[in-house]
């Protein structure tokens, strides 16, 4: 399929362009869900949790643009909490997936949650099992709304470097510094097309 669209290099920039809109809405609407559950997590009810295992993990995280992976560090939690009269587990931090961060920020955070500790822990009241100890936090969804920016702004540069008229109006509107951005992207996505 690939080989099929780089004959034509303009379908292949439009099937980027729109995998990439589709990816950035994805992940928008991804990031509203963690941004809305995790203000309701603010007026759930509460139970008494606790703590049976915190730890800290290293993680090799790799970005796109660094040369070499980045250690970061993520917090994981095991607690014990009861709704209805049920012991229940959870292992949840915050709505969205386990606290990751520096070594710093990830010992600040495992402070907060000592194994043996007993901390307030928020659940949902349609799924009791739902449980997060940091609840309110929008961590997740934050860095959601990031890589769904990224994503819309790729496909929207691709759809403007990929239309003259809209090349010739941008020439009149933005500054050079920009201009010459987005030409050396053109150029980028062009070369990639012709490997």
């Amino acid at each position: 399929m690939l080989v099929g669209l780089m004959a034509f290099p303009h379908l292949f920039i439009d099937a980027l362009e729109i995998a990439l809109l589709a990816a950035g809405l994805v992940a928008l609407a991804f990031g509203l869900w963690l941004r809305k559950t995790a203000i309701r997590s603010l007026s759930w009810p509460r139970a008494i949790a606790t703590i049976q295992r915190s730890v800290i993990r290293p993680r090799l995280a790799s970005s796109g643009a660094a040369p070499h992976p980045r250690q970061t560090h993520t917090v994981e939690v095991a607690y014990t909490y009861e709704v209805n009269g049920l012991q229940r587990a959870g292992s949840r931090l915050q709505v969205g997936g386990p606290f990751q961060g520096t070594e710093a920020q990830a010992r600040a955070k495992a402070a907060q949650f000592p194994a043996g500790a007993r901390v307030e822990a928020a659940y949902n009241p349609q799924q009791p099992d739902f449980a997060i100890l940091d609840h309110g936090s929008t961590r997740a969804a934050n860095a959601t709304f990031t890589i769904a920016a990224i994503l819309l702004a790729l496909a929207l540069t691709l759809a403007v470097l990929s239309d003259p008229t809209a090349i010739r109006v941008l020439a009149g509107l933005l500054p050079q510094p920009v201009l010459d951005a987005l030409r050396a992207f053109g150029m980028v996505i062009h070369l990639l097309l012709r490997l």
